[in-house]
C-alpha cells in the first residue's frame, strides 16, 4: 500500500552525527609593514601629514601606525591614517587620549615603523 501525505506531521529529531574532519590550513597573510619613501614631519597635535609608503596595500582607514624615527629630528608619534591614494596616505596627529591605545612612551624605539594589533606593538616598516 503506498504512502499517504496527510500533513505536516514530523517525528522526533535525530542524533547529532559525528564531527567532521578538519579542514585545510588557510593561506599566509601579507606581512603588514612597510618603508617611507621619503622623510615626513610629524604634524601639530591635530594637524596632519601625507606621506608616500613603499607598499600601503595592508593598510586600512582608521588604523594606527606607530612612526619610530621620522624627518631630520628623528620624532616618533603614533598617527591615525584618515586617507588612501594609492600609495599616500594621509596622516592625523590625534590630541592624547582621543582613542590612542597605549602611549608613544611603551612603544619600541629602534628606529623601525609599528602598528598596534591586539594590543602589541608589531613592526611594519
Amino acid at each position: 500500500m503506498p504512502w499517504t501525505k496527510t500533513g505536516n506531521i514530523r517525528g522526533p529529531q535525530g542524533i547529532q552525527g559525528i564531527q567532521g574532519i578538519q579542514g585545510p590550513q588557510g593561506i599566509q597573510g601579507v606581512n603588514s609593514y612597510t618603508t617611507l619613501t621619503a622623510d615626513i614631519t610629524i604634524p601639530a597635535v591635530g594637524a596632519y601629514v601625507f606621506a608616500t609608503v613603499a607598499d600601503a596595500s595592508w593598510i586600512t582607514i582608521g588604523q594606527m601606525l606607530y612612526v619610530a624615527t621620522a624627518g631630520t629630528n628623528q620624532q616618533a608619534a603614533v598617527l591615525q591614517v584618515t586617507g588612501k591614494t594609492g600609495n599616500t596616505l594621509t596622516l592625523f596627529n590625534p590630541p592624547p587620549g582621543a582613542g590612542v591605545v597605549g602611549g608613544v612612551a611603551d612603544a619600541p624605539t629602534d628606529g623601525h615603523i609599528y602598528g598596534r594589533k591586539n594590543g602589541t606593538w608589531v613592526i611594519i616598516g
